[in-house]
């Protein structure tokens, strides 16, 4: 197709591939997981607007998402999150982008001691 840019390409193909590849990670590794999803998101540079990929898993247990954060290169993030019954530990970090494909975003959550 000319004039199509992989920019121009809907990603979608590829969140089933990501979302298969982290679960496979954590059942490898005997991570047990409450969730593992993907998207698409943008991601504002003020004078640009970068599409990326992002997948989100929830680990069962703090020790899991701890491991799971180690295995992937993840850097937890200073704030948490607080549902009011308990607080919530963050990790993320990025996969850069290979050739065309647009750069992933990884978040690893799991409910800390509290």
């Amino acid at each position: 197709m000319a004039g199509v840019t992989a920019a121009d390409q809907v990603p979608g193909a590829h969140l089933a591939e990501l979302v298969g590849v982290t679960a496979l990670i954590a059942h490898v590794f005997d991570i047990r997981t409450l969730d593992v999803r993907a998207g698409v998101d943008h991601l504002d540079l003020e004078d640009d607007m970068v599409r990326v990929l992002t997948v989100d898993v929830v680990a069962a247990h703090l020790a899991d998402a701890v491991k799971l954060s180690r295995l992937l290169h993840l850097a937890e993030r200073l704030g948490h999150h607080d549902d009011d019954r308990s607080a919530w530990r963050c990790w993320s970090g990025w996969v850069a982008a290979a050739d065309r494909g647009l750069p992933v975003s990884l978040h690893v959550t799991a409910r800390g001691a509290g």
